[in-house]
């Protein structure tokens, strides 16, 4: 996963501004200096390890279970590298937001704004797009809910997002 993102910064050209730190999380305390971030982004496996059929792939499996760190060890990682105001962004399971909000709360990276991710108008939120702040006060914004696919692709929002070339593929 390292060389993958290696791959796409330099493809990206952002070498200059992206540094890849392979590494566990939960020896950040090792790696990094206290309050040395202004911003964390995290995208952590969603399920617990006990949880669900794991896949047969083992760089999947641990993208989608916690089999080497679970979201306490994003949160405390993040809380540890962050100085106070600091930005903390994290895509998760809508079904875990419970876990989430309050593990995030009790780290000092108070929730600011969310925002529900749905697969198209009428179904069920899978995902939640969070921001905290390190050490801010309460208020918790919740933004509209952000649909990826309309009757016949991708929303325009996606579309937006990920730029015209996602037009000429369709969703499974």
């Amino acid at each position: 996963m390292a060389d993958r993102a290696r791959r796409n910064v330099d493809r990206n050209r952002y070498m200059d501004n992206i540094e890849i730190i392979e590494s566990d999380l939960r020896f950040h305390r090792q790696i990094f200096s206290p309050q040395s971030f202004d911003v964390v982004l995290t995208n952590p496996p969603y399920r617990q390890a006990e949880s669900g059929r794991q896949a047969p792939n083992p760089e999947r499996a641990g993208a989608r279970h916690e089999l080497a760190g679970g979201l306490k060890d994003f949160l405390q990682a993040a809380a540890y590298c962050l100085g106070d105001g600091g930005r903390f962004y994290i895509v998760y399971l809508a079904e875990r937001i419970a876990d989430l909000l309050s593990q995030m709360r009790e780290l000092r990276l108070e929730p600011k704004r969310l925002r529900c991710v749905h697969g198209r108008h009428g179904d069920p939120a899978r995902m939640v797009l969070v921001e905290g702040r390190k050490g801010a006060g309460p208020g918790l914004h919740v933004e509209p809910p952000m649909f990826v696919f309309k009757e016949n692709g991708y929303s325009d929002e996606v579309l937006g997002i990920y730029g015209e070339r996602k037009k000429a593929v369709q969703p499974p």
